[in-house]
């Protein structure tokens, strides 16, 4: 079953400040999680209880499935900086 992907406006300032080919790697893999469910997210702790983080090289997004129809990505970011 597909998931709807969705940004949060966090999210997209955030995407839109990386390198394009980073963007793309991420952009793909989260489209290919949506779609397939290829990549196994890791549950978070503490403050982000709740949420998921997928891993893209160095980068990582924050996201939590709603209803199991919408994927929302709330964070992304360099690993140092992510959480």
């Amino acid at each position: 079953m597909a998931l709807e992907l969705r940004f949060s406006p966090l999210a997209t300032k955030q995407m839109s400040k990386l390198d394009k080919s980073a963007a793309n790697t991420i952009n793909e893999g989260l489209n290919g999680f949506a779609i397939n469910g290829r990549l196994r997210p890791k549950p978070l702790k503490g403050g982000y209880k709740g949420f998921f983080r997928l891993r893209f090289g160095d980068y990582r997004a924050v996201a939590k499935i709603y209803n199991d129809r919408v994927l929302l990505v709330v964070k992304v970011g360099h690993r140092k900086s992510a959480y």
